[in-house]
């Protein structure tokens, strides 16, 4: 799964849209129907390259998976596909976010070198998916995001946070 999941990333950044494969499509929702978070996550990924209604579907309903990586990975496919139905999602994430400490120095063991990378690609993905609606978005939109994500971005010393909050700030600006 994570191999297909390299591969139809790659073919959406070369090909500069979605794959359009329904066989492919279906087996995805499929596997993004299972208990097992990661196969979710990756699902999602996926589903978020393919060009199928159905694919769109799945990841609105992946919009509720009880995994917060799983509805951020929805949040990205539904983003690419130039749909803003994860902004809920994704003011709600960076709500949450301004009380995460986003600080690699403060990792001390390995379970918080995982939360904090976790947390990290949330961030960061979250507001990549944003960079990719600001065109479409409206200005209160626009306005309530640049509210939040700058009250993330203030609290977090993590380079790659910071990196994509000059873009995203950048982008939610025109």
């Amino acid at each position: 799964l994570n191999s297909l999941a390299v591969i139809c990333g790659r073919a959406f950044v070369d090909r500069k849209k979605p794959i359009n494969m329904s066989e492919l499509t279906n087996r995805i929702i499929e596997i993004s129907k299972e208990s097992e978070t990661l196969f979710r996550h990756q699902a999602a990924f996926i589903l978020g390259t393919l060009s199928t209604p159905e694919a769109i579907d799945r990841l609105t309903a992946m919009l509720e998976d009880g995994d917060q990586m799983a509805r951020v990975n929805a949040v990205v496919g539904l983003a690419r596909q130039n749909s803003t139905a994860g902004i809920p999602m994704l003011e709600k994430l960076f709500g949450e976010a301004a009380s995460w400490k986003l600080d690699p120095s403060a990792v001390k063991n390995d379970e918080q070198a995982t939360q904090h990378f976790e947390r990290v690609m949330l961030v960061t993905n979250g507001m990549l998916a944003v960079q990719n609606l600001s065109p479409q978005l409206d200005t209160e939109t626009k306005k309530r995001l640049l509210e939040l994500i700058s009250q993330c971005a203030d609290q977090a010393v993590d380079i790659a946070v910071q990196k994509q909050w000059v873009a995203t700030k950048a982008a939610l600006s025109q």
